[in-house]
Formats: C-alpha cells, sequence, structure tokens
C-alpha cells in the first residue's frame, strides 16, 4: 500500500491542475461574450436616437406642410403606426374632415341638395329622448286627422241629416207625452211602445259606424256581461210575462176578495215593506194568501190564527206573497202552494220539509225558462217510461211530456249558471250526450239490433207470444221484444203468460244477440227517423249546459212541481227524499 502512493500523490495533482484550468479558461470565455451584447446594445441606443431624430425631422415638415412621404420603418419597429398625412384627416361637430394646417377635404352637402329618402335609407340611433319627441309628435298628428274626421262626420250628418234629426226630436216628444198619459192612467194598461226612438237615430249610427277608425283595445268582463244579460232577460220575460194577453185569464184576477181579518193582516204587513203598491199587486198578493190558508185546510179565522203562530209559516207566507207577486202566472201558484203546505204540515223531520223552505226563497228569481231546464234534465236524467218500446209510443211520450217543456226553450249560458248559483242544479266535469242518455235509459231498444222472426220461434219452442210484445227495431228491419232493459223482464214475462224460465232464458239471449253502436250520426238519423222533435233535442241537449248538469233536491222539487202543473202528472220522487 506504501509504494502506490506516490502515485496518488501525483495523480491528484494532475486533477486539480486540469480543473483550476478550466476554471480560467471558461471565465475569459464568458467575459467575451458580455462584451459583445454590451456593443450590440450600444449600436441598437444609437439606432434608437438616430430614428427619434427622423421621427422630430418628419412631424417638423408636416407642420411646413411637407407632404413628402415618410421614410419607412424598419422592421425591427414595425410596431409602431405612422399615418399617411393623405390618409388622414380630422372630423369635426360640423361634419367636416379637416387635415392638419386647416385644410377642409370634405363637408356636407346642405340638407336641401340631398334626393328625397337618402336619410331614409340611413340607419341612425336615437337617443330616449329623440323617440318620445318622435312619438309625442306621431300622437298629435293621429289626434289631429281624427279630429278633422269628426269634424267632416259632423258637417256630413248636418248637411244629410237634418230630416232624421227633426223626425227624433218629434218621436222623443210623442214619447214623453205618452209617458205623463200613461202614468195617469192604471198600471194594467199597455203603453205605447217606445222604440221609435232608436228607430229613428239608426241611420245616422249607422253612417258613423261605416268609418274605420282607430280605436284602443276594450277590456270586456265577461262575468259582468253575463250578469246583465240575465238581468235584461230577467226583466224583459217578467214585463212581457204581465203585458201578454193571458194576464187577462189569470186567476188572481176571478177570485173575489176574501172578506177575513187575518188574511187582511197578512196582506197589509207584507205591502207596508214596499213603497209603491198598485192595485193590481194588491188583488195578487189577496189571491195567493187566501189560496195558501185554503190549501192547508184553514176555513174560519179560529184556524188560520192558529195556523200563523209558527214563525216558519209566517216566513212561508210571505215568500209565496214575494214569489206570486214577482210572477203572478198560473203554473207558479201551484208549486207555491204546495210548497207552503210542505212546510206547515209535514213535521220538520222530513227532507221536504227543508227543501220547501229553501225552494220558496229561490222562486222569486226563477222564471218559466228556469223551470223548462229543469223539466227537461227531471225527464231524461231521473225518469224513464217504460211504455215507450217502439215509434209510436215514443212520438206519443214526446208529445205529452215533451213538447209542453221543449217551447221556446232556453239555450243562453245565463239561465244555467243562475241554476247553479242557486243550488238546484250542479255542473258536472263528465259530459253526457243525449244518444248515451238514450241508449241508457233504454238498452234493449237502442243498443241491439233485434232479431228474426225464425230466431224468435226457436226461442220460443212452441210457444206462443201476443204480437204486441214484438215490436219492429229501430235500428234495422229485425224485431225486438217490447222490453226496455232487463229490469223490467219479470213484469214482461208475467204479462205475456211466459213462465218457462229456460224459454225465458233463450229470450233474454236473443235480445242481447247482435249490439249496436248507437252514438254520432247514426245515432241521429235514428232519432230523425223516430221524430224530428227528438233529433231537435239533441242537438239542443249538446249544444248547451244541458249535457254537464244534474239537479239537486231542490231542483227535483221545484221541476216536479212545474212538470205536474203543465203536463197533469206528478213524477214519483220518493227514492230521493227517503
Amino acid at each position: 500500500m506504501a509504494k502506490f502512493l506516490p502515485y496518488a500523490i501525483l495523480a491528484g495533482i494532475v486533477v486539480i491542475f486540469f480543473i483550476v484550468c478550466y476554471i480560467l479558461y471558461a471565465g475569459g470565455k464568458s467575459g467575451d461574450k458580455k462584451g459583445g451584447r454590451q456593443k450590440k446594445n450600444n449600436q441598437s441606443f444609437a439606432e434608437q436616437r438616430e430614428l427619434e431624430q427622423k421621427r422630430s425631422l418628419s412631424v417638423r415638415e408636416l407642420d411646413r406642410g411637407n407632404t413628402a412621404p415618410v421614410t419607412k420603418l424598419t422592421r425591427d419597429n414595425r410596431r409602431e403606426r405612422q399615418e399617411d398625412p393623405k390618409e388622414t384627416a380630422f372630423v369635426t361637430t360640423k361634419g367636416e374632415a379637416v387635415r392638419k394646417g386647416g385644410k377642409i377635404v370634405y363637408q356636407e352637402v346642405p340638407a336641401a341638395s340631398h334626393p328625397a329618402g337618402t336619410e331614409a335609407d340611413a340607419t341612425k340611433i336615437l337617443s330616449r329622448s329623440e323617440i318620445l319627441a318622435a312619438m309625442e309628435k306621431k300622437d298629435k298628428e293621429e289626434a289631429a286627422i281624427q279630429k278633422a274626421e269628426l269634424g267632416e262626420l259632423r258637417r256630413e250628418k248636418r248637411s244629410h241629416g237634418e230630416s232624421d234629426e227633426l223626425a227624433g226630436m218629434a218621436s222623443v216628444v210623442a214619447a214623453d207625452l205618452a209617458e205623463k198619459e200613461a202614468e195617469k192612467l192604471p198600471f194594467t194598461q199597455p203603453m205605447e211602445p217606445l222604440s221609435a226612438v232608436h228607430i229613428t237615430d239608426s241611420g245616422a249610427k249607422k253612417r258613423d259606424l261605416d268609418k274605420t277608425r282607430s280605436m284602443k283595445p276594450v277590456h270586456v268582463d265577461a262575468a259582468g256581461t253575463e250578469r246583465r244579460i240575465a238581468a235584461d232577460a230577467a226583466v224583459i220575460q217578467r214585463v212581457a210575462a204581465h203585458s201578454s194577453d193571458d194576464s187577462d185569464k189569470a186567476a188572481w184576477r176571478k177570485e173575489p176578495l176574501r172578506d177575513s181579518p187575518v188574511i187582511a193582516l197578512c196582506v197589509k204587513t207584507f205591502l207596508n215593506q214596499y213603497g209603491f203598491v198598485t192595485e193590481d199587486l194588491t188583488k195578487q198578493v189577496q189571491y195567493i194568501t187566501a189560496a195558501a190558508f185554503e190549501r192547508i185546510g184553514c176555513r174560519s179565522e179560529t184556524d188560520r190564527t192558529e195556523a200563523m203562530r209558527s214563525f216558519d209559516a209566517q216566513e212561508a207566507l210571505r215568500n209565496i206573497q214575494k214569489a206570486y207577486a214577482a210572477h203572478p202566472e198560473d203554473y207558479v201558484a201551484p208549486v207555491l202552494l204546495r210548497a207552503f203546505y210542505d212546510i206547515v204540515c209535514r213535521p220538520q223531520t222530513e227532507t221536504r220539509h227543508l227543501v220547501a223552505m229553501d225552494a220558496l226563497k229561490v222562486m222569486p228569481y226563477l222564471s218559466r225558462s228556469h223551470y223548462q231546464i229543469l223539466s227537461m234534465l227531471l225527464l231524461f236524467l231521473y225518469s224513464r217510461n217504460s211504455h215507450n218500446v217502439d215509434k209510436e209510443t215514443f212520438v206519443q211520450y214526446i208529445d205529452k211530456y215533451v213538447m209542453p217543456v221543449i217551447n221556446r226553450f232556453p239555450t243562453e249560458r245565463p239561465y244555467f249558471q243562475q241554476l247553479d248559483y242557486l243550488n238546484c242544479t250542479a255542473v258536472e266535469e263528465k259530459e253526457t250526450h243525449f244518444a248515451e242518455i238514450l241508449a241508457d235509459s233504454y238498452p234493449l231498444l237502442f243498443r241491439y239490433h233485434g232479431f228474426t222472426e225464425e230466431e224468435l220461434r226457436k226461442a220460443l219452442h212452441g210457444k206462443q207470444i201476443p204480437k204486441e210484445f214484438v215490436v219492429q227495431s229501430f235500428n234495422s228491419p229485425l224485431i225486438k221484444l217490447a222490453l226496455v232493459d232487463d229490469v223490467m223482464s219479470a213484469r214482461f214475462f208475467r204479462l205475456t203468460g211466459i213462465t218457462d224460465r229456460s224459454v225465458q232464458e233463450r229470450l233474454l239471449r236473443l235480445a242481447h244477440k247482435r249490439p249496436a253502436s248507437f252514438r254520432g250520426e247514426e245515432a241521429l238519423d235514428i232519432m230523425e227517423d223516430i221524430s224530428p222533435v227528438l233529433a231537435d233535442l239533441s242537438d239542443i241537449w249538446d249544444s248547451t249546459m244541458l249535457r254537464v248538469s244534474t239537479l239537486s233536491l231542490l231542483g227535483l222539487y221545484l221541476a216536479q212541481g212545474y212538470v205536474k202543473q203543465v203536463v197533469g202528472e206528478e213524477f214519483d220522487l220518493s227514492r230521493w227524499f227517503e
């Protein structure tokens, strides 16, 4: 190990020598690089000073009006923008383009020299004040145009309608005189028509309406309109009822006055609520009051006094007096008297007692149109006639039950809405069309085509059936049993004398043999073949609120009374009131 030590020391000295030499060489090379960069920087600074001198020289030349081209920029300074004086100018607020030195190179042409429509083709940005000013100017122009049109209309009216105005004034004067004369006469005397006032002025109104004008949108209150229409319709009907020829034949005109202190007291108590009482009104109240006491069997003053001890009886009497005074019709009195009887004579625990009290409260607001709607719903939704088995019996049913109700049947929506508001009807979400009602009420007649005579003989197995119990089918050339549904089959077999259960089952299967679709145009054709009235009723039902209406107990009660009066038959409603 000792003999290698001199060699190791020598090797270390050599390595150290080379390291020192490398360090010295590297330091000298970096110094040369720094010197080169410094030279380049000095050169770039000199070039920048030279360029600045050239720029200042060019600006001075521009100030002196010199238009010589500027020296092109070097590649190193291409980011700096230098504009050409030939292509550079400043725009003033007057719309003039001016170069340095005050030279005007562009000036707007006066407005008079512009051709028409030049500014219309340009797009401008207007401020809010300019827009408002323009709108105000436009409104003033439209107002001036409208004012001119109105003036022209007035001149035209004065030139062409002088005779119409004179006629209108004459008719107004005549109407005023007629009113004054009518005030002196009894209220039962009909007044002269005042429609001439409106007729004479219709020509001028028509000329005004022929002009097309710009109008503001009108807000229509549908609910308020319907209420006004309903109120006007009620007033018109009430006036027509009082002024009709039938009013001379009313029962209250024929009945003699009753000499009864109790009746006189009841009449006086009612009339004292009102400040204006006519002779006819007094007679109407006297008639219905006396009829009410007779309806509950009060013949003496003692009976009448005893009957009026109840507050329910007093309230009921006041309500029937009010209802009859509002509608002094022959069909109203029986309904009122029946309700009065149900209140006074029936126990308070019965449903009819409460329903009758509600009926008397709403009857002052019901007209014949309301009763027609209630009766139509009662006839087809809550009843059916088991005798309707063929075309002949259906026609008889229509003549007896439908014709008295469908005459002048109301189709206006306000009538249905009033009945709904008075809780006489209820509006359902599901629509029920008339063809569907007939099919549900008489399924074996409308939902099946029928069978042949040979099939009937096979089902009878040698037994006989009377001819009147076999009818012609509505919707086919086949025949059917005179049976409306399976519920009536027991009665049918009892009347025909068929007691064999097997024969009965075969006949029922035969009745259900050929199903039919009773809807749409096909159903309408079948109803038209039975009776045109039935087809018209289907159109009325499907186009009005009848298709979504049902009766309440109050509606059933009122409809029953009206049908009994106009048809002469009382419908059994015990299943709904018990």
